[in-house]
C-alpha cells in the first residue's frame, strides 16, 4: 500500500494522502464464507469421545454423531431430521426425524383363497420366489431392498442372486413408495417427489449398504456383511450398524451382535443411543444368502431384533444423503437446527 502526501495550498496545515493499491486481490467471496458452515466445518467440530461427531474408528473418514441427543438436528423445509454420518466422500447422511407412517416393506403378491400352505416358495420346489409372480400362486414379500435389476455386489456389479437364493423381480414396496415406480400393476408417485425443491437440490443419488450383518461378529465384520450388497438410489430407510454406530458406549453397545437379541440384558445401551426414538421401524438390513428366512431388523430402543417379516406396518423413517457442498447455518440443536444457508444475493 502506497502513501502518497500532497501539499496543500500554504495557509492550511494539514495534508491529503493518495492511497494505492499494489498486488492486493480482493476476495469478492470472503464475506460469504463466514456466514455458513460447510461439511469441512463440521468435521472440525468432531471430539475424541463421548457425545458428538466423533471419527469412526472401524471405516477410514468416516465420521459418526454418536450419544443420547448429539447436536444433529436439521431442518430440510418444514421437516426435522438429523444428521447421522459424514461419509469418506464428504456426502452426510441423514435420517427423518418423525415417522411418515406405518407402512409394509414388502407387500408381495398375496396367496390366493384356498392355499394353506405356510412355506414361502410352491409345494414340491427348491426354488425360493420370494415376491415373484407365479402363475396361480403367490406369496409375502422378501427382505431384499433392491430387485434382480437394482441389487448391486461389493464390486458395484448387478446380481440376480443372494447368495443361492433368487431376488425378486421387484424392489421393496417400500423402496417404491418412497421413490417411485411400478410395484407389479400399482404405479406410485413417491414419497421423494413430495419433498420441496430445495430439499431435492441437496439430495444426491448414493449407495446404500443393504447386506444383513449377522450376529456374532464385530461391527467392522457387520459393516463389511452390509456391503456385500447395495443399491443406488435417493431415499431408503437406515441399517442395521447405523443404529449400532449411534451409540457413544461402543464398548458395550457399538455392534449389531451386542445390540441385537443377544443383547437384551444391555438396557442401559438405549441410554447412549439417540436412535432410540425411532423405535419401532424396520431397518434395510435384509439380503443375504438366507434371503429365504424372510427376517428383518428393528430397532426396539436398547437393542436390535433379527425376527421381523417384511409383510407387516412397521414406522418409517426415510433416510438419504445430502451433497458434499452442502452450506449450512445454525448450531445444529433442537431450538436452533442446521438449515440449507440462503445467499443474500
Amino acid at each position: 500500500l502506497d502513501v502518497t502526501p500532497e501539499e496543500l495550498p500554504e495557509n492550511d496545515q494539514e495534508f491529503a494522502f493518495t492511497f494505492t493499491m499494489n498486488d492486493v486481490q480482493a476476495d469478492e467471496n470472503a464475506h460469504e464464507r463466514k456466514k455458513y458452515i460447510d461439511v469441512e466445518d463440521l468435521k472440525a467440530m468432531a471430539i475424541s469421545s463421548g457425545e458428538g461427531l466423533s471419527l469412526s474408528t472401524v471405516e477410514e473418514n468416516k465420521y459418526i454423531y454418536r450419544g443420547a441427543n448429539p447436536d444433529n438436528y436439521i431442518m430440510l423445509g418444514e421437516d426435522m431430521y438429523r444428521m447421522i454420518s459424514i461419509e469418506p466422500d464428504n456426502t452426510v447422511k441423514v435420517v427423518k426425524n418423525s415417522s411418515i407412517g406405518m407402512i409394509l416393506f414388502d407387500a408381495g403378491k398375496r396367496k390366493p383363497d384356498g392355499v394353506t400352505t405356510t412355506r414361502n416358495q410352491p409345494s414340491g420346489t427348491t426354488d425360493y420366489f420370494c415376491n415373484k409372480i407365479v402363475t396361480g400362486y403367490g406369496y409375502i414379500g422378501c427382505n431384499a431392498w433392491g430387485s434382480s435389476s437394482t441389487t448391486l455386489n461389493e464390486n458395484g456389479t448387478h446380481v440376480s442372486t443372494a447368495g443361492r437364493q433368487a431376488l425378486p423381480d421387484t424392489d421393496a414396496y417400500l423402496n417404491i413408495y418412497l421413490n417411485g415406480g411400478t410395484y407389479y400393476e400399482v404405479t406410485l408417485p413417491g414419497w421423494y417427489s413430495t419433498l420441496p425443491a430445495d430439499v431435492k437440490n441437496v439430495i444426491v443419488e448414493h449407495l446404500f449398504n443393504i447386506g444383513l450383518p449377522l450376529s456374532e461378529k464385530t461391527l467392522s465384520e457387520n459393516i463389511s456383511d452390509e456391503k456385500l450388497y447395495q443399491w443406488m438410489g435417493k431415499i431408503a430407510i437406515m441399517s442395521a450398524t447405523d443404529y449400532a454406530q449411534a451409540n457413544s458406549d461402543i464398548d458395550n453397545c457399538g455392534n449389531v451382535s451386542k445390540s441385537s437379541r443377544i443383547g437384551r440384558i444391555i438396557d442401559n445401551c438405549k441410554d447412549t443411543n439417540w436412535l432410540k426414538n425411532h423405535a419401532r421401524s424396520v431397518l434395510v438390513s435384509g439380503v443375504s444368502n438366507v434371503i429365504s428366512s424372510g427376517h428383518l431388523y428393528m430397532i426396539l430402543e436398547q437393542y436390535i431384533d433379527d425376527s421381523y417379516k417384511p409383510d407387516t406396518d412397521y414406522e418409517t423413517y426415510p433416510s438419504f444423503y445430502l451433497t458434499s457442498s452442502l452450506k449450512l447455518t445454525g448450531e445444529g440443536t433442537e431450538s436452533n437446527p442446521y438449515q440449507l444457508y440462503q445467499p443474500s444475493h
